[in-house]
């Protein structure tokens, strides 16, 4: 079976997807910064049904209520109920958060209070056993100083940085990887000195996680200039001395694109990087063509040329960007190379494929429905019912294939549109994914016959019930869903058509 920890059940797998849009930064370690992979809908602490103060719009609360509900994409009654809670019960259900390694439950009701309850959270970082690792702890990030720097809302605490600041001090490996996420988010010159040597770690993933907190930083909010000057040094060493994982290469570069596209674009020049032996040219190649930035034509040609010039997965990453490459500037021969892929084989390959068809839509000024429906979906507040017909056949169809990566069909049933069972079906009939659509049939002929079922707690019976045997086809039909052709290349090829 496909396993892919870091992708999030809203957004494809390929890597064009994640080239083109704006995505959240690919990293090792994914699960333990942002809690990703699977993540199931668990019961929060309060009692969840809805009362007549809770069915009140958000329109009729206070701004600073609107703003908090907008953020967590929650109602505001909801912020409103949690935040009027009396002190002692704030503190007893951060006390709750602090004890668990995970980010369900309390923790995401009590992000309503963040700011009222900042100052345990803060203090319970400094006490002795912050770092101590729960009994049974299978990794390093499972203690209560990674759950509260986690809480926290990042670059936002000014009281927070002297207490990072000693642990850095302090020394312990770590330590300084658990918090360095949390402390360069500050992105000041209060922290730069500490920051630049974090950039520096030869620990790769301290160094990923500091260049993961600046990263948020320059997107969540104006960082003064002066910083992003000092900071540029430490972020070039960070990129050109992380060559041997490419999931860091690739965030150093974006770091080094938000900071300054142009005297990035020099430096990957002058390091020779934009050549095609190079090792980080993969990485600064995805980054130009992420940020609309191609280099000169004549080295995405070179690398569509060449054979046998890197590793095989490398070099098809690199082709498949060279393309979307030459459809960005309008090559002459963006089209000729477009077509040789779409009218061979290699038009079945989920990387190569995609990217084809994706070029094809950008040298027709044409945005494809596998990137405006994700984008959509995010802006109507994350409520499929707020798209159209098509693009909310698109997303179901998306959720399914990341739930179906992350943790199988029963994950995909368990989880929010797990409540949409015939809708996916339909959906995938509708744009001609035939074979996709007959193993969702058996699918859900396992699990609902009788077609969608909209009640959690019903789902779940249903999971509890489920045989053995039963299970052991979900995992079969899952496997035979991923030894398809991508479904995103069959919706591309029918959203081309229509």
């Amino acid at each position: 079976m496909r396993n892919t920890n870091a992708k999030f059940p809203m957004m494809h797998s390929s890597l064009i997807t994640g080239v083109l849009l704006a995505g959240c930064l690919v990293i090792t370690g994914c699960l333990v910064i942002t809690g990703c992979g699977k993540r199931t809908e668990t019961k929060t602490h309060a009692d969840n049904s809805p009362t007549a103060e809770e069915m009140i719009p958000d329109s009729q609360f206070p701004e600073d209520i609107q703003r908090i509900a907008k953020s967590l994409h929650r109602p505001a009654a909801a912020v409103a109920k949690i935040r009027n809670l009396p002190n002692e019960e704030l503190q007893r259900m951060s006390a709750e958060c602090l004890a668990q390694n995970d980010q369900n439950g309390v923790f995401h009701e009590l992000l309503a209070a963040e700011d009222l309850v900042a100052d345990t959270f803060i203090d319970a970082i400094r006490k002795p056993d912050a770092f101590t690792k729960r009994p049974g702890s299978l990794g390093d990030y499972d203690c209560r100083a990674h759950q509260a720097v986690s809480f926290l809302r990042k670059g936002v605490h000014p009281a927070l940085i002297p207490v990072l600041k000693e642990i850095i001090r302090q020394g312990d490996p770590r330590e300084i990887r658990i918090i360095a996420f949390a402390f360069t988010s500050f992105a000041n010159m209060e922290v730069l000195e500490e920051s630049e040597a974090l950039l520096k770690s030869p620990d790769q993933q301290t160094a990923a996680m500091a260049r993961l907190g600046i990263f948020k930083s320059l997107e969540a909010r104006e960082v003064a200039a002066e910083f992003r000057a000092a900071i540029w040094s430490a972020c070039e060493t960070s990129f050109l001395d992380c060559k041997s994982n490419l999931n860091h290469c690739r965030d150093a570069a974006r770091l080094l694109v938000i900071l300054d596209k142009e005297k990035a674009v020099k430096s990957f020049q002058h390091a020779g990087i934009l050549e095609l032996n190079h090792p980080l040219l993969i990485s600064a190649l995805e980054e130009l063509i992420r940020t609309e930035t191609p280099p000169d034509e004549s080295l995405l040609l070179e690398v569509l040329d060449k054979k046998d010039f890197a590793k095989a997965y490398i070099q098809t990453r690199l082709h498949a960007l060279a393309l979307v490459g030459l459809a960005q500037r309008k090559s002459p021969q963006a089209e000729k190379r477009i077509m040789q892929v779409l009218d061979g084989e290699q038009r079945w390959e989920e990387i190569l494929g995609t990217a084809a068809w994706k070029a094809r839509f950008r040298l027709a000024d044409r945005t494809p429905l596998t990137e405006s429906a994700i984008n959509a979906y995010f802006k109507k507040d994350l409520k499929i019912e707020n798209l159209t017909e098509d693009e909310q056949r698109v997303c179901l169809i998306s959720f399914a294939d990341s739930e179906f990566s992350n943790g199988g069909a029963t994950q995909w049933f368990e989880n929010h549109h797990g409540d949409r069972t015939t809708e996916t079906l339909e959906a995938l009939l509708h744009v001609g994914a035939v074979k996709h659509a007959e193993i969702m049939k058996q699918i859900n002929d396992i699990l609902s016959p009788r077609g969608s079922l909209a009640d959690r707690d019903v789902r779940l019976k249903i999971l509890a019930d489920l045989t053995e045997e039963n299970a052991m086809k979900l995992d079969r039909l899952v496997d035979q869903w991923h030894k398809l052709p991508s479904w995103e290349i069959l919706v591309l090829e029918w959203d081309w058509k229509k």
